[in-house]
């Protein structure tokens, strides 16, 4: 198997990206390396995802690298398509909610990849366990808690506390999953949770820290007002996504907190059917 580098696996996500969008839009993911940071700047045509030099060079050896180094990408990707730098944040509360989106939409960019996307599918393929559910899942644990000790380790108020950033990856994970198999089944929600939480390097951070988890709530309207304010009078905030991926990473918001609040009972009452009181 040839090896495979952080450069080497942006490059295919940046190839199913394009795919994954209309030519006719010119959409495209600008990414300078040799970074001194990852992150995404600028805006308008000045936008570009950085990579520093190490995370280009990193050998990507195991579905947990994969993993790992995909969730590092997604969570940049998540920034460019919701074109974040074109906001200017008021609040720490408006820092901290942008964050955590990306958290989550990234998971669930990270998971549309692994499925639909063929160059992105063709690397991840040739990692022992990548055609396994489960597999999948405790690699995913891994590489979560891998994120815990490392870019998620931060005392910036910016951020969530590094065991909600988990949760936001969770959640965009199981996002994904109810999107694609098309309903809410909370008992394989609940495996997803317990494969990640209860693997043995998290479960010491959830033993420790578990008292900080969801201790402030993401403001679901604070993130959707700021992605309104982005979107304007566009359909979506990246124009030209193929209708079959719309599901999964669709950048557009027009749902009112009063939908929200629908869909909230909708599920609470779909995991009560199914044996689980919330």
């Amino acid at each position: 198997m040839s090896i495979q580098t952080g450069k080497i696996l942006f490059e295919a996500v940046r190839q199913d990206m394009v795919d994954f969008y209309s030519q006719s839009d010119g959409f495209d993911v600008k990414v300078e390396y040799g970074g001194n940071s990852i992150t995404c700047k600028g805006v308008g045509e000045k936008c570009r995802i950085y990579l520093t030099k190490d995370f280009s060079s990193f050998e990507i050896s195991s579905l947990d690298d994969f993993h790992f180094s995909l969730l590092v990408i997604c969570h940049e990707l998540a920034h460019y398509l919701h074109k974040h730098n074109e906001h200017h944040d008021e609040s720490r509360l408006e820092s901290k909610s942008i964050e955590d989106w990306a958290d989550t939409f990234g998971a669930r960019l990270m998971m549309t990849l692994i499925t639909f996307g063929k160059t992105t599918k063709s690397l991840y393929n040739r990692h022992d366990g990548s055609s396994h559910g489960g597999k999948r899942i405790d690699s995913m644990a891994s590489a979560l808690t891998r994120l815990a000790q490392t870019y998620f380790n931060t005392s910036s108020d910016k951020y969530s506390n590094r065991l909600t950033r988990v949760g936001y990856c969770v959640a965009g994970i199981n996002s994904f999953l109810d999107r694609y198999f098309r309903n809410i089944d909370i008992n394989r929600s609940m495996s997803v949770m317990q494969r990640i939480y209860m693997s043995e390097d998290m479960r010491k951070i959830v033993d420790s820290e578990y008292i900080t988890f969801m201790a402030a709530p993401a403001d679901i309207d604070t993130i959707d007002n700021i992605h309104k304010g982005i979107q304007k009078i566009n359909s979506s905030i990246t124009n030209g996504l193929r209708e079959d991926l719309k599901p999964f990473i669709e950048t557009s918001y027009q749902s009112r907190a009063e939908e929200r609040r629908k869909y909230l009972d909708y599920v609470q009452k779909e995991a009560e059917r199914q044996g689980l009181k919330l």
